[in-house]
């Protein structure tokens, strides 16, 4: 069971994301049409969507990912706010894109290069 101030924080990420996506959906009625056009099993109705975005109510996990998906966000941020522990382990395009020219550097420039970054992490 989720508290009141779950619900609120979770209708708070629900409308930002919303806007964020198709800022044409307003009322609890554009929810329902855009979120029953895309999730496969039993549609929703305007007073549902209203509960999600007044905070008076979460719906169901498979809800959840629906809206996730068509949202561009994860469901573990949609659902609570914050994203769960595998996602730390994901690399940055930045940190790929490093370690691939670091991989294309002669020994001797890998060498000097993991010395100084190994300096600024002391600093």
């Amino acid at each position: 069971m989720y508290t009141k101030d779950e619900k609120i924080q979770f209708s708070d990420r629900l409308r930002a994301a919303i806007a964020a996506v198709d800022p044409n959906v307003t009322k609890a009625a554009d929810l329902a049409i855009q979120f029953n056009l895309r999730h496969s099993k039993h549609p929703v109705s305007d007073t549902a969507a209203h509960k999600w975005l007044t905070g008076q109510s979460i719906p169901s996990i498979d809800k959840i990912e629906t809206l996730a998906n068509w949202l561009t966000v994860s469901s573990e941020w949609l659902r609570v706010g914050r994203e769960s522990d595998k996602n730390e382990d994901k690399q940055t395009e930045l940190q790929k894109l490093m370690i691939e020219k670091f991989a294309l550097l002669p020994i001797r420039q890998q060498k000097y290069l993991f010395e100084l970054v190994n300096d600024l992490q002391k600093k």
